[in-house]
């Protein structure tokens, strides 16, 4: 079972190996390793909107592709769908009318820890090999629904993030208690790589 998870990207000023220090600090414990991709397609026909094709080392088994519209609209406008691991390659027999941007790849890579009844991922986003910025991804895993789980995440995020405390994702501003899907997860990383291309582009 999976929790409700928030995925913040820190400002340049903090490092992910900071991160790590203070949340050790705190009594946290090293679990492992994670990582995340993220590619863009692009396709051939006009009037086709292009999308981000995810992985996540939580959902070995899965993938995800969410496309955002112009002006990043909001998750329920967002195009979406969860899939197997079959469908890569589908993909790539559809390059044909797909252009997948390999240069322009995204990738997180990091180390899981775990305080209490959170999980907290802490990767470097890279493009290309190139250093974008440190991405965090705390999963508060007693909770797989939003209204009961935000108290908890936001106190935790004003702890230990408070400058990001006030951006809290629209996928976690629900009032009805809604299960929350990996899906939701995958769409604020997407988000964030989005915003970090547009920033280089």
């Amino acid at each position: 079972r999976m929790g409700v998870a928030w995925v913040l990207e820190i400002s340049e000023t903090s490092s992910a190996a900071q991160i790590e220090r203070d949340l050790l600090v705190a009594g946290a414990e090293l679990t492992g390793g994670y990582d995340v991709d993220c590619i863009q397609y692009k396709p051939n026909e006009s009037g086709i909107s292009p999308f981000n094709l995810l992985h996540h080392s939580q959902f070995p088994q899965s993938a995800f592709s969410i496309a955002h519209q112009d002006g990043d609209k909001s998750y329920k406008a967002s195009p979406r769908a969860s899939h197997d691991r079959g469908f890569d390659l589908i993909l790539h027999k559809l390059n044909v009318g797909l252009q997948a941007d390999s240069a322009g790849k995204f990738e997180v890579s990091g180390n899981e820890l775990k305080l209490q009844d959170f999980r907290i991922r802490i990767g470097m986003a890279t493009q290309n090999t190139y250093a974008k910025g440190v991405i965090v991804e705390v999963e508060y895993g007693p909770s797989s629904v939003v209204t009961q789980a935000i108290p908890a995440l936001t106190e935790f995020i004003e702890y230990f993030f408070p400058e990001h405390s006030q951006e809290k994702p629209e996928v976690l501003k629900k009032s009805t208690p809604e299960p929350y899907t990996a899906l939701e997860t995958l769409y604020q990383y997407s988000l964030l790589f989005s915003h970090m291309r547009k920033r280089t582009s």
